[in-house]
C-alpha cells in the first residue's frame, strides 16, 4: 500500500514537472524509441508492484484482494 502510494506521488510529481517546470524548445524533437521506453518503464514499475502485492485476505465471509 505504501509503495503504490509513493509511486503515485512520483508519477504525479513527474507529470507536474513536465507540465509546469520544464521549458521545451518549439523545434525540439524526441526520438520515438525514448518515448516508448519511458512509457514501458513506468508501466513496468506499476506492474511489478502489483505482482508483489499480498495474497487475497479473508475479511469475514468475503475474500478481498489487497492491491492498495
Amino acid at each position: 500500500m505504501l509503495l503504490v502510494g509513493l509511486m503515485a506521488v512520483q508519477n504525479i510529481r513527474r507529470l507536474l514537472e513536465c507540465l509546469f517546470v520544464s521549458v521545451y524548445s518549439p523545434h525540439a524533437t524526441m526520438n520515438v524509441l525514448h518515448y516508448v521506453l519511458g512509457i514501458v518503464l513506468y508501466s513496468s514499475f506499476s506492474f511489478a508492484v502489483l505482482c508483489e502485492s499480498p495474497d487475497p485476505v479473508e475479511v469475514g465471509k468475503f475474500h478481498v484482494l489487497v492491491f492498495w
